[in-house]
């Protein structure tokens, strides 16, 4: 999932910067660390509940730790497979 992401975001950041009303480097400089530092600090929230959570049994794959059976991290499969899925047509509007 993280790797389709990445190769996914570098065609992004073209539509973006292209969208930019101020289409300047101070600006997409801005743009960029702004969303960069959202990712990371959603990033760190999330790792830090999901390893709360299960403390030292924690998996690689949060979603491991849960049950088979649990009707939450099915949905969460679900969800996850969803978004891999309409990340590869991104590729075909490549600016």
């Amino acid at each position: 999932g993280i790797l389709s992401t990445a190769m996914a975001c570098q065609h992004s950041a073209f539509i973006v910067a292209n969208s930019l009303a101020d289409k300047t480097r101070l600006r997409w400089r801005w743009v960029t660390n702004q969303s960069i530092s959202l990712s990371a600090i959603l990033c760190l929230v999330l790792g830090v509940c999901g390893y709360l959570g299960f403390l030292g049994t924690t998996q690689g794959d949060v979603l491991n730790n849960f049950p088979l059976d649990s009707t939450a991290a099915d949905a969460a499969r679900v969800l996850l497979a969803f978004t891999m899925f309409f990340t590869y047509p991104m590729e075909s509007f490549v600016a």
